[in-house]
């Protein structure tokens, strides 16, 4: 009857044994015949086990052959003897199969006396059980933050009773790997394979009972996981370690967290007056009310923010907003009315909005939108605008002076007491310019047309002002502009150019617009403002198709990461509707300022292209290392090595393979002349085989193909 051990350390099942329990056999004997004999007992190590010694009486008689047959040969045994043999075995892996029971492990010895026929002892049977191991995975998040459904890989490593060897057999898995409510799967695994779980998913593998295990959780880069894209391991140790009994967890829970976003600079709003010029005594207060729950910039009490707009700063914001978690954030953009009763105060209203989303990375981002709900009259104007503008008209019908503060009055017509001024204006002070009303019913009719005039003059230089002021703001922006006419014979486009509530004429001369390329009066077109001029007959808009601030104005457009700083672009060169080069460098090693140009599947890229007419545009990764950067800006070209010459001419050899020479210098020298823009450096390129000749050495240089 076999049993087990006493010294086996293995805490097994009470309904059976497990994997590297050791089991004793003990095989009982007599002679039953009238005189000595020799008794001759036979038996096999049981399978699913394997033989670890003999034992008991006889342990020194014992033997074992290489099939694992044991034979035990007593001689000489005194009529009507008893006694009994032992022998010790281990449970191994061959006991479970596929993960579960095999059956039993069943033994049976035979035992000869004398001569006599050998005779089958009993049988003796050992339950064989399996053991489960359940992973699962739990995600939490913080309040008002959804984590997103990512996979968590879990490496499975399997090892015998002594925690070292490892098991070599496969063992069946079955679960919900993606959550509660996911498709059922089951299949195979074995020792160091790999399982991916989703929040809520888990997956229970059959196992040898007694078996060790380690589990590990893993991140992207194959090592163990600590915190990757907002997701960090929390309350149990990675690794986890154990013995498989027949129901072991095994759970690691992750908590998932974003870092905040900031909108620096929150919402333009730019403050007009129409009818006069700007006074030194004008101050205007703007409103940024917050709906609900949304944040404000710091210091800020009651949900209401509060700038202050005058002559030296027309144009202003609410400073930094911070956000903490994804949603959409609503404020609405007023003006305070004052008590000038020479204006009549803009009853706009503007809504603005920020939408704060997850990238699923841990980081969260933020892009605003200003929408104008009603016009400076109070009627209903909803629409997209860069700016929340307000205008304040001047009272039509109405004379005014402008005299200055002063303490004391000399001269009545130049200067008004503190307190006559107040009568005006509340905020006028000292050393303030306020404008004072006219009685104009004394005026004659030679006066009141002289008058007229002026106020007429006044007043067309004023919008002159303004527009230059509006579109003076524009400069090195891109703005979109409609098509009214083209010169059939200059060939020169003229563009109705609009910002906000203003507009006016540009000419696109043909130098300026991309080769190739046919307009038609009414197309709408993108153009980069270049210069703003004041003149007399009102400013001058000098706009550009083929500048390469398009090219970059048009990338921030498409792009996020530059538009918020993360990605800047160094350095372009651009031949305007053939080939364009940039160079672009990313401060967080994190993002690939490459890539995050192209864009998924090249969508950003494309839409860039597109709106160019189809010009190619190659963009490279700026490098501090000078001959690195111009590697990557002969791009298409392979760059065999750079060499810098000496001196201070920035000049450079640049050896690439023989046949890759005239992909490097491009069609007519154009991929030579970017890259040499691009960089600063000239750039000699030749073959690496060598130019055929010493005396002679063509090269193949970025300003010769010029």
């Amino acid at each position: 009857m076999p049993k087990k051990s006493e010294s086996d350390a293995q805490d097994s099942n009470e309904s059976g044994v497990a994997l590297g329990d050791e089991l004793t056999y003990t095989i009982g004997y007599k002679n039953t015949e009238g005189a000595s004999a020799t008794v001759t007992i036979t038996d096999a190590v049981p399978a699913g086990t394997e033989f670890v010694e003999f034992a008991g009486d006889h342990k020194d008689v014992g033997s074992k052959d290489n099939d694992g047959n044991l034979t035990w040969t007593l001689a000489d045994v005194p009529a009507g003897k008893e006694g009994t043999v032992q022998f010790k075995v281990r449970v191994t892996e061959d006991a479970f199969k596929n993960g579960g029971a095999s059956g039993n492990i069943s033994n049976q010895a035979s035992v000869a006396v004398g001569n006599n026929p050998a005779v089958k002892t009993n049988t003796t049977t050992d339950e064989v059980t399996d053991g489960r191991l359940t992973l699962s995975k739990t995600v939490t998040a913080a309040e008002g933050i959804t984590a997103p459904n990512k996979a968590f890989t879990f490496k499975v490593l399997l090892y015998q009773a002594d925690g070292t060897t490892p098991l070599v057999g496969t063992f069946a898995f079955a679960g919900r790997p993606g959550g509660t409510n996911g498709t059922y799967i089951s299949g195979q695994i074995k020792s160091g394979d790999t399982i991916a779980l989703k929040a809520g998913g888990s997956v229970t593998v059959t196992l040898p009972t007694g078996a060790h295990y380690e589990v590990q959780e893993l991140d992207s880069k194959g090592e163990l996981m600590t915190s990757e894209d907002g997701f960090a391991v929390v309350d149990k140790a990675n690794p986890q370690k154990g013995t498989v009994g027949q129901a072991t967890q095994v759970g690691f829970t992750n908590v998932y967290s974003v870092e905040s976003t900031k909108v620096e600079n929150a919402f333009k709003v730019q403050k007009k007056i129409s009818g006069r010029n700007w006074m030194t005594s004008d101050a205007f207060t703007m409103t940024l009310t917050a709906q609900g729950e949304a944040p404000m910039p710091k210091g800020v009490k009651d949900g209401v923010s509060t700038i202050e707009l005058h002559k030296d700063a027309q144009v202003g914001n609410f400073g930094t907003i911070e956000y903490t978690k994804p949603g959409t954030y609503t404020y609405v953009i007023t003006e305070q009315s004052g008590d000038e009763a020479t204006l009549t105060f803009s009853k706009a209203t503007y809504r603005a909005t920020v939408t704060v989303t997850d990238g699923g990375a841990g980081k969260l981002s933020a892009k605003t939108k200003i929408a104008q709900l009603t016009d400076d009259a109070g009627d209903a104007a909803e629409r997209t605008v860069e700016a929340a503008v307000f205008t304040n008209i001047a009272n039509t019908g109405s004379l005014t002076v402008k005299k200055t503060v002063v303490a004391r009055v000399i001269d009545p017509y130049v200067e008004i007491s503190e307190e006559a001024a107040h009568r005006i204006s509340k905020r006028a002070k000292i050393g303030d310019v306020v404008s004072v009303p006219v009685e104009t019913k004394q005026f004659g009719r030679i006066a009141a047309q002289a008058a007229k005039q002026v106020i007429i003059q006044g007043i067309r230089e004023a919008e002159r002002g303004m527009i230059y002021e509006e579109f003076n703001s524009k400069e090195h922006e891109i703005l979109t502009g409609v098509v009214n006419k083209i010169d059939p014979r200059t060939g020169c486009a003229f563009l109705k150019i609009s910002s906000n509530s203003d507009y006016t004429e540009a000419m696109l001369a043909p130098a300026e617009c991309i080769r190739g390329e046919v307009l038609h009066e009414g197309d709408r077109i993108k153009v980069y403002v270049v210069e703003v001029r004041n003149s007399t007959r009102g400013p001058q808009v000098l706009i550009s198709r083929t500048h390469p601030g398009l090219v970059k104005r048009l990338f921030e457009l498409e792009v996020p990461e530059i538009f918020d700083g993360t990605v800047e672009v160094k350095a372009i060169s651009r031949e305007a509707g053939a080939r364009t080069k940039m160079a672009v460098w990313s401060k967080d090693p994190n993002v690939n300022p490459v890539s995050a140009c192209i864009g998924e599947h090249g969508a950003r890229v494309a839409a860039v292209v597109e709106k160019l007419g189809g010009e190619k545009i190659d963009i490279v990764k700026w490098s501090e290392d000078i001959s690195e950067f111009i590697s990557a800006a002969l791009s298409p070209a392979k760059v065999v090595k750079v060499e810098l010459l000496p001196g201070e001419t920035r000049s450079c050899r640049v050896t690439v393979p023989d046949q890759q020479l005239s992909l490097a210098i491009g069609n007519k020298g154009q991929n030579a002349r970017l890259c040499a823009r691009l960089t600063g450096y000239n750039i000699d390129i030749r073959p690496e085989s060598g130019y055929y000749g010493e005396d002679e050495e063509p090269k193949k240089d970025a300003t010769d193909a010029e």
